[in-house]
C-alpha cells in the first residue's frame, strides 16, 4: 500500500480522510504519531494491527481543548486546575475513563491516557473533525521514536510531511487516577515523582 503524501496546509483533506476512518501518520509536538478517530472501533484495531502493538497496552488520545476531553474523562476541580497549568503542551494525563469510547482503546482499564497538544495543526485538525485523535508514535512497538518522515516503516493511509522534527522525547506521562499524582515517565517536561 502506498500512502498518500500531504502537507500540513492541505488541512481539509486530512480532516476528510479522518472523518472516513483513514489512519495517518503525523507531526506532533514531540516525535511523528500515528493514528486516527478515536471514536471509532474499526480505526483503534487498525492502529494497533499496524503498530503491532499488544492489546494490553492502552492507546492515548489528543484533544482539542479540556471541555472536549470532559466528554471523555472524569475530570474534578482539581485534576483541572492541573491540567490548565501543563496544557496545552507536552503532558499526557491518565484519567478515569467515562466509558464513550471503545473498551479497545484503554483495553479494559478504565483508564485513557490523554493530552492537548501545542500544535497549531494539530489543534485545527482535532476541531475539524469533531472528535479526538487517537496518536501513539509512528513506529512499530519496541523499536524508536521517529523525528523524521523518511524514517517512517508503518504504512499508514496517509502521511503529512512536515519534514525532520527537533530532537525532543517523548511527551511526560502523569497519572491522575489516584489520590496522589504519580509520574509514570519523564519526558520533554519534568514533573516531580508525587503531588
Amino acid at each position: 500500500m502506498e500512502s498518500k503524501k500531504f502537507l500540513e496546509k492541505d488541512i481539509k483533506k486530512i480532516i476528510n480522510n479522518f472523518k472516513n476512518k483513514k489512519t495517518g501518520i503525523f507531526p506532533t509536538d514531540t516525535v511523528y504519531g500515528i493514528g486516527g478517530r478515536a471514536n471509532s472501533s474499526a480505526v483503534i484495531k487498525k492502529v494497533y494491527k499496524l503498530k503491532k502493538r499488544a492489546k494490553s497496552k492502552p492507546l492515548l488520545i489528543l484533544v482539542s481543548s479540556i471541555s472536549m476531553a470532559k466528554r471523555y474523562v472524569k475530570i474534578n476541580k482539581k485534576q483541572e486546575l492541573l491540567l490548565k497549568k501543563y496544557w496545552p503542551g507536552q503532558v499526557t494525563v491518565i484519567l478515569a475513563d467515562k466509558g464513550v469510547l471503545s473498551i479497545e482503546l484503554s483495553s479494559g482499564t478504565n483508564k485513557i491516557g490523554i493530552r492537548l497538544p501545542n500544535n497549531k495543526f494539530l489543534l485545527k485538525t482535532i476541531r475539524g473533525l469533531g472528535a479526538p485523535l487517537i496518536a501513539t508514535s509512528a513506529n512499530i512497538s519496541g523499536q524508536g521514536s521517529v523525528l523524521d518522515v523518511k524514517d517512517i516503516k508503518i504504512k499508514a493511509d496517509f502521511i503529512v510531511d512536515g519534514g525532520e522534527l527537533p530532537k525532543s522525547k517523548e511527551s511526560t506521562v502523569i497519572d491522575l487516577t489516584g489520590d496522589k499524582m504519580g509520574v509514570l515517565r519523564q519526558g520533554v517536561i519534568k514533573i516531580k515523582k508525587i503531588i
